[in-house]
């Protein structure tokens, strides 16, 4: 099922040490770039899908992407964040 499996994606993200500010925010970028590149579609366009260094920063972050060409000139932009914010930033 559908939900299950969002569960176990959330689950296993969650369990990431991907903190923010530190080079393990990778492990997060790393997991998303690794789920997306098993999806059918990127398995058969390998070229539409990556993991894009950050010119230029100190701890070497990526960001995921994916692009599924369609047969419209319209462009639907999904994005998100997706590393650990300290809980230390919100106080108690």
């Amino acid at each position: 099922m559908i939900e299950e499996r969002i569960v176990e994606l959330m689950t296993d993200m969650v369990a990431l040490k991907s903190r923010t500010g530190t080079k393990e925010e990778n492990l997060a970028s790393d997991y998303i770039f690794h789920f997306i590149r098993e999806l059918e579609y990127f398995r058969e366009h390998p070229q539409m899908c990556g993991n894009s260094l950050v010119e230029g920063d100190h701890l070497q972050r990526h960001i995921p992407y994916g692009l599924i060409e369609g047969n419209s000139k319209n462009t639907v932009l999904l994005m998100g964040h997706f590393d650990v914010v300290d809980e230390g930033d919100y106080g108690d």
